[in-house]
């Protein structure tokens, strides 16, 4: 029985460092534009923020609107016929980011600067192999099309786009974790 309690007082201590971690990420992310978190957000952005709350951080910025209707991320901007299902149905174009909204709210960021880190301390300028390197092969889908490559950990949330595979990550783009995928069916 005192097994039992302490195996139920170190799950719930667990549970409750990982929360307070993400927790602190969120606050990291919001306050440094600079910071990509997987499955949290970016750009100073969470996944989650409310459209609003996202024109108040870019306020005097020029903001462009594309209204799309319901569209995925992969599948219908990035042209590919797997991995998850990111919805959004409209785009703030803020910068050199991209808002990807669902029902209001953040639902994907692309970020088109390679001068990020991520929360992982992984520096996106040192190029796509490095990310590779650091990240690792589990969870790994890389998609090919000629030398562009797409680079994507679904279950971390995070992607990299390297266009004509000089291992410079040219895009990167973080999404909610848990989102489901579409199998390839090419």
């Amino acid at each position: 029985m005192k097994k039992l309690l302490a195996v139920c007082i170190v799950v719930v201590s667990c549970a409750a460092f990982a929360q307070k971690s993400r927790e602190d990420l969120a606050v990291m992310v919001g306050g440094d534009p600079m910071l990509v978190a997987p499955c949290i957000g970016s750009e100073g952005a969470l996944i989650g923020d409310h459209e609003g709350d996202v024109l108040r951080k870019y306020a005097g910025q020029d903001v462009s609107y594309v209204r799309t209707g319901l569209k995925e991320l992969l599948h219908d901007v990035l042209k590919v016929k797997t991995g998850p299902r990111v919805k959004f149905e409209k785009i703030l174009r803020i910068g050199s980011v991209s808002f990807f909204m669902l029902d209001g709210k953040v639902n994907a960021i692309i970020g088109y600067m390679n001068n990020r880190t991520t929360t992982d301390n992984v520096a996106l300028d040192r190029g796509a192999d490095y990310f590779i390197y650091s990240y690792g092969n589990s969870g790994l889908n890389m998609i090919k099309n000629g030398a562009d490559r797409l680079i994507i950990y679904e279950q971390k949330g995070i992607l990299i786009i390297d266009d004509r595979g000089d291992d410079k990550i040219d895009a990167y783009a973080v999404f909610p974790c848990g989102v489901p995928a579409t199998a390839d069916t090419r």
